[in-house]
């Protein structure tokens, strides 16, 4: 039996009926496929691309309140070239370390505490809009004394499914995010205007919600956990990594669809929910194990998405990839 996605083929979508204390069996295509991706892994240099990753921000703080605060600034404005939104991200939290870092600097944020942020304009995003989410989240944690517990709150973790806890945490953050931009703009309405809007996606909505995906990889993913050990996420909150969801982005979108993974092209939650169930059957307790290196593997142009010999044939996944040969 196979899955079906846009009304083509889809081989991967078919899990295996075991219970869940238990690994799947895998197929032959499925086991290459995993052979092919951990050797991907071993490939990819943490150290190497962590400076040319948005996660190296939470990496500068040991404080989980200042790692929870400086992820969701950096996952939420990680959007367009890499090389444009990390000089934004440093600007900001250059700021926030000036004011004693950032928890404490979105709980006290006001216009003379965010000149250099306010200068700021990252395409439709004005440092206006940067500010006010930050006050949001100042006004998030005011209630909810952390991100964690915003997001979370009294959710059994084993239940609870990473989208629950993003409308949650998310929907939290943007409710403050319409009282303040009133605050900073009492001649305003509290409509959300589109670049603050943008920064505050919900999978209510239909959007894949890549960047906060990817916040939730960063809290969750921990070197603690078992096989989940390569030293790129935080882990500081306690949400078991097998129910998140793939951070999906243009990359991952493009490299699914080679593997076989997927054959929707829309970057929808549906999208990202299909992608990783068929993640999970390689990886049932970690099932973004490889959003990581698939996600560099398309920054870095090493995959250009259509057979390339210099290139394919020396990528580990060249075998199971329906470019690759």
């Amino acid at each position: 039996m196979t899955g079906r996605a846009n009304g083509v083929s889809c081989p991967l979508v078919e899990r295996a009926s075991l219970g869940s204390h238990l690994a799947p069996l895998l197929t032959s295509h499925q086991r290459a496929l995993k052979h092919g991706l951990e050797a991907l892994l071993r490939q990819t240099d943490p150290e190497e691309w962590l400076a040319r990753d948005p996660i190296r921000f939470c990496h500068r703080y040991q404080q989980s309140e200042d790692i929870e605060v400086a992820g969701a600034i950096a996952a939420a404005l990680s959007f367009g070239r890499v090389g444009s939104f990390l000089p934004v991200i440093d600007t900001i939290l250059n700021e926030a370390d000036e004011w004693g870092g950032p928890f404490q600097w979105a709980t006290t944020i006001a216009p003379d505490r965010a000149k250099n942020t306010l200068s700021l304009q990252y395409r439709w995003t004005t440092g206006l809009h940067i500010a006010v989410f930050v006050d949001a989240i100042g006004q998030t944690l005011v209630h909810h004394k952390s991100l964690k517990q915003a997001f979370m709150g009294s959710t059994d973790p084993s239940q609870a499914s990473a989208k629950e806890i993003l409308e949650a945490g998310v929907g939290t953050i943007r409710d403050h995010a319409k009282s303040q931009w009133l605050h900073w703009n009492p001649s305003l309405t509290t409509t959300l205007p589109r670049g603050l809007g943008h920064l505050l996606p919900l999978p209510s909505k239909g959007s894949a919600c890549k960047r906060w995906n990817m916040f939730l990889r960063w809290m969750c993913r921990s070197s603690a956990t078992p096989n989940v050990a390569d030293g790129i996420d935080l882990g500081i909150w306690g949400f078991p990594p097998s129910r998140l969801i793939i951070p999906l982005d243009t990359h991952v979108i493009g490299l699914a669809g080679l593997l076989g993974f997927s054959n929707r092209t829309d970057g929808s939650w549906r999208t990202a929910s299909e992608i990783t169930r068929n993640l999970s059957n390689l990886c049932p307790e970690d099932p973004v194990r490889y959003d990581f290196a698939l996600a560099h593997l398309g920054m870095s142009d090493r995959c250009q998405k259509r057979h390339v010999a210099e290139l394919c044939g020396s990528c580990p996944l060249q075998s199971v990839c329906r470019v690759g040969t």
